[in-house]
């Protein structure tokens, strides 16, 4: 183009036209390449003739030139096309995505094209890639197998070409960076959970649950069954993902989970993620010991921002909102590989998805028999009391709060008794502070709660009162005396013994 213009500056128009004359010639040295785009539009409106020449002579010398079958690009969609079963003609449109999203002249070049609409959009492909324009609204449209995978997302706001061959970032990395095989492509987009700590004791509260969710994983992964789909949901840290992995390790299932963050750490977009899973589901379709794990799902099904991710894949239109709702329902009623999904809140998922999953398990603070089992786990060889154990399962304490008590001491090792249970308890106030919990009114004891020190006047015995309150009979209790006579010590042993929370309201 360089010498194109030139030469069109050094001979004067036959009409006396200045428009290529020395003084008005391009200076493409001065010419920042990013806004190559708008000057080539510049050139080609003053030269529409020769710059199409000149174009075609271009495209003729570079389709005589080989192709290198060993680049990472190719070779990378070659694996992708196997595992998504794409034909060649969506393969073709997945590159020219990837080619169009990694060069950054062709990007400027884009750039300088407005946008007017999908249907223009086919027919500029349909040029550039020698196929129908039939074929390629078919292509790319939300039900079409580049979208259905979520490998193209049209963006929010298109205001030129640039803006619609964009593919998601993660995917351009991980398709562009050299692999030595489909499973190491795959590894960017899913990894091997790590196995659990806990056991099925730490989760007795929840034994019929874990009995039921394992029955229907086992007979989905017989059967073959496809749209099974696991539901765990409840505050943070009360075992999930744990749960999670203690089903996998039970059946003998591989737990594959859907990244959360990229390789330099930073968190997948939450449309990035939607990838991700589709790309996981068909990866592992055939693989009979798969088991998928979908974590920190409120932005992919919760509210507006789940509909805004489902909007983007479908286009961004609002009136689409019940295509994007049945294309989840879809989603959730034919993966074929069986999978779990967690969230600390529901409260915002629309109706129609919570009634695709199969099993859904509400996860809250575990009972104390329970937490006294798992503070033995945690910090069985710390140097605190037993009473001072004894008032730690009193609280209202998440595994993930007993793990940091245990990372904790790892790091720090205070000589004495004392010191370790005043360190441990200024870590536990400062964690339920920052997550909105106060620390029960537990004293700790050097000495058993007795009834036989009591002086009660009761028709009932107080045994039989705590069998039926175990037994789970209501039970409603007036204690009344003096100050200093041990009412609100009984009300704790109370709780203690039928093992359940304990709330406390002074007046």
């Amino acid at each position: 183009l360089d010498a194109f213009d030139e030469e069109e500056a050094n001979s004067e128009d036959a009409d006396g036209d200045p428009s290529t004359s020395a003084a008005t010639r391009i200076n493409w040295h001065s010419v920042d390449w990013r806004d190559l785009g708008s000057v080539f539009c510049t050139l080609h409106a003053r030269h529409p003739a020769q710059v199409t020449q000149l174009l075609l002579a271009t495209f003729n010398r570079l389709q005589t030139q080989p192709v290198d079958r060993q680049d990472p690009l190719l070779i990378n969609l070659d694996r992708l096309t196997q595992v998504l079963n794409l034909n060649q003609e969506e393969q073709s449109v997945l590159l020219f995505y990837a080619v169009t999203t990694e060069h950054l002249g062709l990007r400027a070049l884009f750039r300088a094209v407005p946008f007017q609409g999908m249907d223009k959009v086919c027919t500029v492909l349909a040029s550039l890639l020698d196929l129908p324009v039939a074929s390629l609204r078919a292509i790319l449209r939300p039900t079409g197998a580049l979208s259905r995978n979520g490998l193209i997302s049209p963006q929010h706001h298109q205001t030129d070409l640039e803006d619609v061959f964009k593919l998601d970032d993660t995917l351009q990395r991980a398709i562009t960076q050299p692999h030595d095989s489909v499973e190491s492509l795959m590894a960017q987009f899913l990894e091997v959970s790590r196995p659990g700590q806990l056991q099925a004791s730490d989760y007795a509260h929840l034994s019929s649950a874990h009995e039921d969710a394992s029955t229907l994983l086992a007979a989905a992964l017989s059967q073959r069954q496809p749209g099974v789909n696991i539901l765990l949901y409840g505050p943070p840290g009360t075992g999930k993902t744990e749960f999670a992995r203690l089903l996998a390790q039970g059946l003998g299932m591989d737990l594959y989970a859907v990244k959360t963050r990229d390789e330099d750490g930073d968190p997948v977009k939450t449309d990035g993620r939607l990838t991700q899973y589709q790309l996981a589901q068909n990866f592992l379709r055939d693989n009979p010991k798969a088991l998928l794990l979908f974590d920190e799902v409120e932005d992919v099904l919760g509210g507006e921002s789940g509909l805004s991710v489902l909007s983007r894949l479908f286009g961004g239109s609002n009136s689409g909102n019940n295509s994007r709702k049945a294309w989840l329902n879809q989603v959730l009623e034919t993966n074929p590989v069986p999978t779990i999904w967690i969230s600390n809140s529901i409260e915002a998922f629309d109706p129609a998805f919570l009634r695709r999953f199969l099993y859904p398990i509400e996860f809250a603070t575990p009972p104390r028999r329970v937490r006294r089992r798992m503070v033995e786990r945690h910090l069985g060889q710390a140097n605190v009391s037993e009473p001072w154990r004894e008032r730690l399962a009193g609280e209202s304490i998440s595994p993930a709060q007993l793990d940091n008590l245990s990372r904790v001491l790892a790091l720090v090792r205070p000589e004495s008794t004392s010191d370790t249970e005043a360190l441990l308890n200024r870590t536990l106030k400062a964690g339920m502070s920052v997550l909105g919990q106060v620390p029960a009114l537990v004293k700790s004891s050097v000495t058993d709660y007795q009834l036989d020190f009591l002086n009660i006047d009761s028709r009932i015995p107080l045994e039989r009162l705590v069998v039926a309150a175990g037994r789970g009979q209501p039970l409603s209790l007036c204690l009344a005396g003096p100050p200093g006579t041990g009412k609100t010590q009984l009300a704790y042993y109370l709780a203690q013994q039928i093992d359940r929370p304990l709330l406390a309201k002074r007046a």
